[in-house]
């Protein structure tokens, strides 16, 4: 079943998954190290502090680029609609519209008017942006 609320993915998906795996390397090699710090010398404790420290970094950008993507950019379009002097009856092209965030927020404003989005589907733009995905 189809969730009633939509869902505009995440912008720049491998972005995203870089910065995860990098978050888990760097945090599995501290932990690691924090475990192999008795037998290894005193030297991991300063690696282990600095590959935890480091792995800190990807880890906020991945959870801040999963924060923009489905929090700020929906307070953003509602800000920027909300400049418009709506009638409710006019009609909205959006061109390269992905997901929809703009068409769908234009189009909840509309009584009688029609909104159309056209774009081409591609993965790599959006995470999952299928046809299937609307």
């Amino acid at each position: 079943m189809k969730s009633s609320k939509p869902d505009y993915g995440i912008d720049a998906p491998g972005l995203a998954r870089g910065f995860l795996i990098g978050a888990i390397g760097l945090i599995t090699i501290g932990l690691s190290l924090l475990y192999l710090s008795a037998t290894l010398g005193s030297w991991t404790k300063f690696a282990t502090v600095v590959s935890l420290l480091l792995g800190l970094y990807p880890l906020s950008m991945f959870c801040l680029m999963n924060w923009e993507s489905r929090v700020t950019k929906i307070i953003d379009r509602e800000k920027i609609l909300n400049l418009i002097k709506w009638r409710g009856d006019e009609q909205v092209l959006d061109v390269g519209c992905g997901r929809g965030l703009m068409m769908i927020g234009a189009a909840r404003r509309l009584s009688s008017g029609k909104a159309i989005g056209i774009d081409l589907w591609l993965d790599r733009d959006q995470s999952s942006n299928t046809e299937d995905a609307r």
